[in-house]
């Protein structure tokens, strides 16, 4: 929402915001949000959000399920030879979106 101040920029004023939103942030989908929205007939087949080694993992009919936060990109080093393992609390998607996130 726009306040009715402004700042003043070379001969033109542009209103001050009251409200500073971030152009570099990242929307989450709700995790049910293809179990709800896709018609009951593609429902099973549609992503969906599971429980995995390391945390919740986003799954695809057909693709190998990908991990989300900070061990998604870790699990690539796979494809190179380089095991890893869980440490510490395994992500889970609902309880660490950020609010307003989706």
């Amino acid at each position: 929402m726009a306040s009715s101040a402004s700042v003043q920029t070379g001969n033109r004023a542009v209103p001050r915001l009251d409200t500073i939103i971030s152009a570099e942030s990242y929307v989450s989908e709700p995790a049910d949000l293809w179990r709800e929205n896709l018609p009951a007939a593609w429902r099973d087949k549609g992503p969906r959000i599971e429980s995995g080694s390391f945390g919740d993992q986003f799954a695809i009919l057909g693709a190998e399920p990908r991990p989300l936060g900070l061990a998604a990109p870790l699990t690539q080093l796979g494809r190179i030879g380089v095991s890893l393992r869980p440490v510490g609390e395994p992500y889970r998607y609902t309880e660490n979106l950020t609010p307003g996130g989706f």
